[in-house]
């Protein structure tokens, strides 16, 4: 019945990657193994609750499906090799990128450098649900602020990649990178994928990982730090609670790689570096650093991007920043 005594486990703080709500958690975990997860109190987001679907995510760590080592054409490869092919690959100039709400802020700042580098327009998708106007929202994302605030996009999320697919069969993008998002369930079919050579930094062994030339295995919210901006503009920070696969790099890492694979230099992926580049070139983080990031979050100017409809009503402590 007890798989654990509660007093033999660490503690840490997280944000359920559920929606864009950014419900405040601690996962529970002994040497490298979660054992559950909990609401952690946030009297501006989300009080002492929790959905109960929120409470399951910790299954995609272990899950069958899981991505846990390096693929080239195929085959499996050590992670140098893969990297080694995936710069080749992106080298090879009409980049098209896909990024995602499930990125970090950090992970999708270096995404919008990796654009920049190869002249590649940027896509984050939408990925809607159902909401139960509490703790869950309507965007099943818990980041696409962040992806607004990062300089990934400057539009609302896209419904889908029609564009994209569009570019694809015109041959103006002939290379691939994606990031977190499986494209299949976008738009982008056998056939369009089968014209582009692709890199995928992905968690699960899906459609696009099929279809990639490279898989490059991504972490979970729970084998990585960073920071989401709820739908809020509340900035939220979450902290490692377990390891990642052996061999496998925090997206940052492999990001910053495939950045200095097209720029020739290197880039750096430290959340110091990062967020002094953010602060930098963004208002609205312009005096925020992740030593100021208080453990309840902290609200940043959105209006930049009042013109844009969101899709989130209110919630059980707050009504989004929406315009209709």
């Amino acid at each position: 019945r007890f798989k654990m005594r509660v007093w033999f486990l660490k503690q840490t703080s997280s944000i359920c990657t559920e929606s864009s709500t950014g419900v405040n958690t601690t996962v529970w975990s002994r040497e490298g193994k979660i054992y559950r997860i909990t609401p952690r109190r946030n009297d501006a987001v989300n009080d002492t609750w929790m959905s109960d679907s929120g409470r399951e995510i910790l299954r995609e760590v272990d899950a069958a499906h899981r991505m846990t080592a390096p693929q080239v054409r195929g085959a499996a490869a050590d992670l140098e090799s893969a990297l080694t092919t995936a710069g080749e690959i992106l080298r090879a100039g009409a980049v098209g990128v896909v990024g995602s709400g499930h990125q970090t802020i950090e992970e999708q700042r270096l995404l919008m450098h990796f654009t920049q580098a190869t002249q590649a327009k940027a896509y984050v998708p939408a990925r809607a649900g159902s909401a139960d106007g509490l703790l869950i929202s309507e965007d099943r994302t818990p980041n696409f602020r962040g992806a607004l605030l990062a300089g990934l996009t400057n539009r609302a999320a896209d419904r889908d990649l029609s564009a994209l697919k569009a570019d694809i069969d015109a041959g103006r993008v002939r290379t691939l990178l994606v990031c977190r998002e499986d494209v299949t369930t976008l738009g982008l079919d056998a056939t369009t994928l089968a014209k582009v050579r692709m890199v995928y930094i992905g968690l699960h062994n899906d459609a696009t990982a099929k279809a990639a030339e490279v898989v490059l295995p991504a972490l979970s919210v729970f084998e990585r730090s960073g920071h989401f901006v709820n739908c809020q503009f509340r900035v939220q920070s979450f902290v490692r609670a377990i390891p990642g696969p052996v061999g496998t790099l925090p997206d940052v890492a492999i990001l910053a790689r495939l950045l200095g694979s097209v720029t020739g230099q290197p880039a750096a992926f430290d959340a110091d570096s990062l967020w002094k580049d953010l602060a930098a070139k963004q208002p609205a983080l312009a005096d925020l650093s992740p030593s100021k990031v208080p453990s309840d979050g902290v609200i940043v100017d959105g209006s930049a991007w009042a013109n844009l409809s969101f899709p989130e009503g209110k919630l059980l402590k707050f009504a989004p920043a929406t315009k209709a």
